[in-house]
């Protein structure tokens, strides 16, 4: 996508540090919640439920297409991950039947030092 390899550094942060942290984030924050209030006004309890209703909405339709596209792909898991973890190549052709146009990457050396 950027015409060469990124350093390694950028992997653990994509692979372990970037998930680590946000799950972190969300299992505090759901800790550490308190209803919310506005000056002396304390929210009935049915409002913040369909606060948290609309919020959900919008971010559960990711997890729930993931879940249901694993559970709908046949063969077992490592083979259904294997399908489903890369791109698919014929949704990003512009035209049916047009070639592809692609060029394989080459390796670059990082340029960073950690």
């Amino acid at each position: 996508m950027i015409g060469y390899y990124p350093c390694p550094f950028w992997k653990y942060c994509w692979l372990i540090f970037t998930p680590l942290i946000c799950g972190g984030v969300l299992i505090f924050s759901i800790v550490q919640y308190k209803s919310p209030k506005y000056l002396d006004y304390e929210y009935p309890w049915w409002a913040d439920m369909i606060g948290w209703f609309m919020a959900l909405s919008s971010i559960l339709v990711v997890p729930s297409y993931m879940i249901y596209r694993l559970a709908s792909t046949p063969g077992d898991f490592r083979s259904r991950c294997k399908v489903l973890f890369r791109p698919d190549i014929d949704s990003i052709r512009p035209y049916k039947g047009e070639p592809l146009s692609y060029t394989p990457m080459a390796p670059k050396k990082c340029d960073t030092q950690i």
